[in-house]
């Protein structure tokens, strides 16, 4: 994964070998870090980010 910020915006990227992982696998592990960051962010009181902010790449 790359994480990068712009203008206070958070994104990830999921790179990976399709020789070697599932894409659907890797989504399901981009979706579980996403919901992390979404429930850190509710429990610190920034709110969530907004829809399609952020998601996994089929790489």
């Amino acid at each position: 994964m790359i994480a990068t910020t712009d203008d206070d915006v958070l994104r990830a990227e999921w790179w990976y070998s399709t020789a070697l992982h599932d894409g659907a696998t890797v989504r399901h592990l981009a979706a579980r870090h996403r919901a992390a960051l979404t429930a850190l962010l509710d429990a610190v009181g920034h709110g969530t980010a907004a829809p399609g902010a952020a998601g996994a790449a089929d790489s």
